[in-house]
């Protein structure tokens, strides 16, 4: 099992690389850039090869699967090998407009986004979306299967929703007026008012429902689960439908804005204890790579969605060394129509690499501490 998630780990951190620098490469073909190579992975070669077709570059098969690039001309200053293929200063990455650099410095970022869009959307229509008609699915073997309710029965309301602590009641709602329910969200928040959250706690909550136009009434009851140190679950989720084609799309892109306003959060937590403590590298991110594809296919294809959003606007960010500041350098450059020294840029990208790798280790260390 372990080689399998290893597998499936190492597949999807390359498809999303591959993903990114094939944004870089084709826009750089397109602005005539000449490209040296297209590598996947890092480290020694396994294979390179050129095709008849694009003499130009070499593309190449790594060993590492911790990265990726595309070596375009004018990248690195006085390269020897280079300077030897006499390439024209209009076909370098520096000597092209400041507006094309900009465009093929963006483009990974935009290929991981257009990708994790695609996911998304093949999540949503995958998976279905509420029906918003008060239906419910039911677990099979669950709490509520097991006090007869139906997956498609319809909530009318919750009558009532106590805690008890040795057979006394601690906490009650919707006894004394009957809350009137409109949505399976509704319903769970109510649940989740109080939970058992102690060995002596149990839950009672009384659902009165419709099932084959018969109204009924059921009661649920739960206790803490001391294994896992949580409350059992009914059993009742969404009643899932296929969404039409504009209604899927709508949602795609509602989750995606979602996403991202929670990437800019996530910044911002960053500079707190807590925030810190969160943050995961490579070692956490094939942890739960291993726990999403014990979940199914669309559980995974939901993960690298997140991933293929985070990789994009992680790169977006103005630190030295990613595609961000390359970005908004270009787009100084477009506003000023003044040029920015290569061999500063270059000098600067470098101390934020150094920078970017070492938060990484420290990050992996944190993450392999934590496994202990």
């Amino acid at each position: 099992m372990f080689i399998l998630n290893l597998l499936l780990f190492l597949i999807a951190l390359s498809l999303l690389i591959f993903i990114h620098e094939l944004g870089h490469f084709l826009f750089a073909k397109l602005f005539k850039v000449y490209c040296l190579e297209f590598s996947l992975g890092m480290g020694p070669a396994i294979v390179s090869k050129k095709f008849k077709k694009d003499p130009e570059t070499k593309y190449s098969l790594r060993y590492l699967p911790i990265g990726g690039y595309v070596a375009m001309a004018g990248e690195v200053q006085d390269d020897e090998e280079e300077q030897k293929l006499n390439i024209p200063p209009e076909r370098t990455i520096n000597g092209i407009k400041p507006w094309k650099r900009a465009i093929i410095t963006i483009a990974g970022v935009t290929f991981n986004f257009v990708f994790a869009i695609i996911l998304i959307a093949i999540y949503i229509f995958a998976s279905g979306v509420n029906s918003n008609d008060n239906r419910f699915t039911i677990s099979n073997e669950s709490i509520a299967y097991e006090a007869g309710l139906r997956t498609g029965d319809k909530i009318i309301s919750v009558s009532s929703n106590v805690i008890k602590e040795n057979d006394e009641i601690i906490y009650s709602s919707c006894i004394e007026e009957t809350c009137n329910v409109s949505t399976i969200s509704e319903l769970i928040e109510i649940v989740n008012k109080e939970v058992p959250n102690s060995a002596n706690k149990t839950q009672e909550l009384t659902i009165n429902y419709l099932h084959e136009n018969e109204q009924k009434t059921a009661t649920l009851t739960r206790t803490y689960n001391a294994e896992s140190e949580t409350a059992e679950i009914f059993g009742i989720g969404f009643f899932l439908k296929t969404p039409g084609f504009f209604e899927g799309i709508g949602l795609t892109f509602k989750t995606f804005g979602e996403i991202i306003v929670l990437m800019f959060q996530a910044i911002g937590s960053l500079f707190t204890k807590e925030g810190f403590n969160q943050v995961g590298g490579p070692v956490q991110v094939y942890a739960i790579s291993a726990q999403m594809a014990s979940q199914g296919f669309l559980s995974y294809i939901w993960f690298l969605a997140i991933i293929s959003v985070n990789l994009g606007f992680f790169n977006l960010l103005p630190i030295p060394g990613l595609d961000g500041a390359r970005f908004f350098i270009s787009i100084g450059e477009t506003i000023t129509n003044k040029k920015f020294n290569p061999k500063i840029e270059s000098i600067i990208n470098m101390a934020g690499l150094i920078f970017l790798f070492g938060l990484m280790i420290v990050v992996t260390i944190k993450d392999v501490i934590t496994l202990f």
